[in-house]
């Protein structure tokens, strides 16, 4: 489906309410809504509850020819939908004058402005807090508490603003404080950057605090595969210093970088780092020569879809380290760390967590010297990743499969109160259209023209398996007569003895649609839950359709993988692992949904069909979803929808699928004959209604028919 829909607005379509094409003239609404307005009008209604309805549907259908007469309003509707319309309000608070359109369209502006505004405002902060905590991982002082204590707090905020397409601003702030707070400093920046070319750019930025420095930076891209950048710095009291950075592209994987720096000592230096990453897997290495000359590698790769794995090592004339950890990436938005790193500076274990645009890292120092047998390498490079497994897999992944449960089962349940809520509004709305309904089929049945017998709109494999289920028990599908008054089910369903608003289940005694009112009745009922089978099956193909999802995207990877010429990811742990888990999440949201009260996944849209029959012609237009027409409603959220109509034109029986928003005209020209099983299930649908040549002695064309024979 489309994403610009009149299914993907909240609330019925406009179009879809007045059963008109987008692009239909204003004479084509003026006609439709004449037509709807006659029947739901409440004045035209010969009981105050009936009154009562008839005015709520009333509304609606003026409200939206109101909208699509306006050129001005329609227009804003097409683009922007009922937000567009109304700014969010809701499409029932009617606007009363242009002067009020033109009002709410302002405060849309406004607010889209200011969406847009946020979008070009980018917020960054960072907090560094350093903790010692040698006396109680690794003791050397008896008489010292070994309560670990803060030594140090770094902490900077960075903002930019996009004023243009091609101009930025942005400002940094920095504090930092050590033990004792005797030597606190902090420091601010400025910068402005702009876009002079697309392959040029000019940056200036000024820094005041304990360090005072203004740079220029000019950055330009010499070809497809290579830039280079000039930064000049002049910072009070040092001197100038100048840094020359060139970029090089060297294959599709891997990229080089080479930097000079040239200044007072010790600002001098040059360095060449060289890195090769790939969807899985990152390795660099780098080489730096100066007043401190080292060599390092780093290298990261992920394990799963959110395991990310670290190791880096480090050697120069300052010392020797080595850091191992990893990364957990929390959802969408957040990530928790664990690195531990041993060297010449001792052993620390840092702990970094991440949330949107906001990072914290706690750095921990248990040992001043690295000592092969010291308790500190075990709680550093042991401990954490054991607690990091053990909360993973016996507690973080519970709770996350059985929240991730109970957020569909919530959803779903919300969806089916909804749900319930439509379908009784739906059967409002069809109690009003009963008579003309009734008048309309019974003249063309007089004619032998077109007679929708049933008709169903909802998820079409459970349409199916309803009918296939009534039809092998030898019942009809609907069995509302069309003799006596509206409301009246007739002698179909007195003999049966089934409600007809029960819900449609795949048990065989199943024969009553969804969206029939109750026998007698003249009010809208909410359907009846189907039965503990009918919901244990239909979890039971929700939990089989979450495996097979899961599945597809397993194997969309591997091909997207197989594409770019990388290595296959080691599904040992997320392949196995993850199959379990997703086949444990499936079966206990099968379990969970297999306890709600699920509402019908179709309704019977009989009723409104036949009052849309003119002239022996029925028109669905395209482009409109369904579920906008008076007298339907969505009752199966998020999945694809059909509309299922069996009728008969010329005494001859028809069925007919189409889909949600693809446009239908009945009859159609040089249809198929039915199958034999189809022509048996419609005839006994149309005696179970009444529709008998013998029984309205109907000339013409029905007594041709073999089925009335």
């Amino acid at each position: 489906m489309d994403s610009d829909t009149d299914e993907d607005r909240p609330g019925k379509s406009l179009y879809a309410v007045l059963n008109v094409s987008p692009t239909a003239s204003f004479e084509e609404i003026r006609r439709s809504y004449r037509s709807l307005a006659q029947t739901y009008h409440p004045d035209k209604q010969p009981s105050a509850d009936l009154r009562a309805e008839a005015a709520a549907q009333f509304a609606t259908i003026q409200n939206a020819y109101e909208v699509l007469l306006d050129a001005e309003r329609r227009r804003v509707y097409d683009v922007y939908g009922e937000e567009g319309l109304q700014a969010g309000l809701q499409v029932s608070t009617f606007v009363q004058d242009r002067d009020d359109l033109r009002l709410e369209w302002q405060r849309f502006r406004i607010d889209q402005k200011s969406k847009e505004l946020a979008a070009r405002l980018g917020i960054k902060s960072s907090t560094t807090v350093r903790v010692d905590a040698t006396q109680l991982v690794s003791p050397y002082d008896a008489g010292l508490p070994v309560t670990p204590e803060i030594t140090a707090i770094q902490s900077s905020g960075e903002a930019q603003f996009a004023i243009s397409e091609r101009d930025v601003v942005y400002s940094r702030g920095e504090f930092a404080m050590r033990k004792g707070g005797s030597d606190s400093i902090g420091g601010f920046l400025a910068g402005y950057r702009r876009e002079l070319t697309p392959d040029d750019s000019l940056q200036g930025q000024v820094m005041l605090g304990l360090k005072s420095l203004v740079t220029i930076v000019s950055t330009r891209k010499l070809s497809p595969h290579d830039s280079a950048s000039l930064a000049a710095t002049w910072q009070f009291g040092a001197g100038p210093i100048l840094q020359v950075t060139a970029h090089r592209q060297l294959t599709k994987d891997m990229e080089a970088d080479l930097t000079w720096a040239l200044g007072p000592h010790p600002m001098h230096s040059l360095s060449l780092d060289v890195s090769r990453r790939s969807k899985q897997s990152r390795l660099s290495g780098i080489v730096e020569v100066g007043a401190a000359p080292a060599v390092g590698i780093r290298a990261s790769t992920r394990l799963g879809r959110r395991l990310e794995v670290r190791a880096a090592a480090k050697l120069g004339l300052l010392g020797w380290e080595l850091e191992a950890g990893a990364l957990q990436r929390l959802l969408q938005r957040g990530a928790v760390g664990l690195t531990a790193s041993c060297g010449a500076q001792g052993i620390t274990l840092k702990v970094r967590l991440a949330w949107a645009n906001a990072s914290f890292e706690f750095p921990m120092l248990l040992s001043h010297e690295t000592d092969f047998q010291s308790p500190a390498l075990l709680y550093a490079y042991v401990l954490p990743p054991a607690v990091y497994y053990i909360t993973r897999f016996y507690i973080w992944r519970p709770l996350a499969r059985r929240r991730r449960t109970q957020q569909a089962v919530r959803a779903r349940t919300g969806a089916w109160q909804q749900v319930t809520a439509d379908i009784a509004a739906a059967q409002a709305a069809n109690l009003l259209l009963q008579e003309p309904a009734r008048r309309r089929v019974l003249a063309e049945a007089a004619q032998g023209g077109l007679v929708i017998v049933d008709a169903q709109y909802g998820v079409l494999e459970v349409v199916l398996e309803d009918t296939r289920a009534a039809d092998g028990a030898g019942k009809p599908l609907r069995t509302e007569s069309l003799d006596g008054p509206p409301g009246d089910q007739g002698d179909a369903a007195e003999d049966t003895g089934q409600d007809s608003t029960a819900a449609p289940s795949s048990a065989a005694d199943s024969e009553a649609s969804p969206g029939t009112p109750r026998e007698h009745s003249r009010t809208a009922s909410t359907p009846e839950p189907v039965d503990a089978a009918t919901a244990r099956a239909r979890a039971g193909r929700q939990s089989q359709k979450l495996r097979e999802e899961r599945q597809r995207q397993r194997q969309q990877r591997r091909v997207e993988s197989q594409a770019a010429g990388e290595d296959l990811p080691d599904e040992s742990e997320s392949g196995s692992e993850a199959g379990s888990a997703a086949a444990a999440e499936a079966d206990g949201l099968m379990e969970a949904l297999s306890k709600q009260d699920l509402p019908p996944e179709w309704i019977d849209v009989t009723t409104p069909l036949r009052f849309l029959v003119a002239s022996s012609h029925l028109k669905l237009h395209e482009g409109v979803a369904k579920s906008g027409l008076m007298g339907f409603c969505d009752t199966a959220p998020g999945q694809p929808k059909s509309l299922r109509i069996r009728y008969l034109y010329h005494g001859k029986p028809h069925v007919t699928t189409v889909e949600d928003v693809a446009g239908i005209h009945l009859p159609i020209e040089d249809a198929p004959e039915c199958t034999s099983a189809d022509a048996s299930s419609i005839h006994r649908s149309a005696r179970a209604q009444g529709i008998d040549p013998a029984a309205h002695a109907q000339p013409g064309a029905w007594q041709q028919n073999d089925l009335f024979d």
